[in-house]
């Protein structure tokens, strides 16, 4: 699975089996894992109220409770610690269901799909299949074997993976409100130069409205 956030985007291969809940997927180098309140109703029941401690409960089949408590950040947690998640291997587990020989097979393939320049998998497909690489050791079987095992090549996504057009920011300027003006006619205006890797900067703030902007010096005369 490819987990997509501020960092970036973290290719894992672990699942683990959350006691009341089921599987999930996990990342050892996370700080939590994220379970959508959508998911859980669909499992259990969930019950919350606002005035009696301000947590939700997710009722097991069992008769037992998992509560989430709020944190000072605003979400709502359940600590479970380490020894309530058993991890699984995908890699592993896909891997144990070929022969060593087809596993071999499939490694070398996705070696082969490296070293011609990681064609995506339809296109290495249609490489084998029209013979052009002569004595190839590989058959389509073998690459699909290393798709299921070892998921899509991370230097094909990377390398592949187009920068997608942002949305236009409306940079029309707003109007200012009659009370700022009325209570701000005079404005104090504190003035310093600022270097950036030797670079000057005219740094301005005004006070009481701490409006700061900055402009870079051509010449400081």
């Amino acid at each position: 699975m490819q987990i997509h956030c501020n960092s970036g985007i973290m290719n894992n291969i672990l699942i683990g089996d959350l006691p009341g809940y089921g599987t999930v997927w996990l990342h050892k180098n996370g700080i939590a894992n994220i379970l959508s309140l959508e998911n859980v109703k669909n499992k259990h029941k969930v019950t919350y109220d606002s005035s009696n401690r301000n947590q939700f409960v997710v009722h097991n089949q069992d008769g037992s409770t998992c509560i989430f408590k709020q944190s000072s950040f605003g979400l709502y947690y359940l600590n479970i610690g380490k020894e309530a998640v058993a991890l699984v291997n995908m890699v592993e587990d896909k891997k144990s269901k070929y022969t060593v020989n087809a596993y071999k097979r499939a490694t070398i393939a996705r070696e082969l799909q490296r070293t011609i320049g990681r064609p995506i998998t339809r296109d290495f497909i249609n490489i084998i299949e029209a013979n052009l690489l002569q004595n190839c050791p590989v058959t389509k079987q073998h690459i699909m074997i290393a798709e299921d095992i070892f998921g899509p090549d991370i230097g094909e996504l990377k390398g592949k993976t187009v920068h997608k057009k942002t949305g236009h920011v409306n940079t029309s300027p707003n109007i200012i409100p009659e009370a700022i003006i009325s209570s701000h006619k005079n404005v104090t205006i504190a003035i310093d130069t600022m270097f950036v890797n030797g670079i000057a900067f005219l740094v301005t703030i005004s006070r009481h409205i701490k409006f700061g902007p900055a402009e870079m010096l051509k010449t400081r005369k």
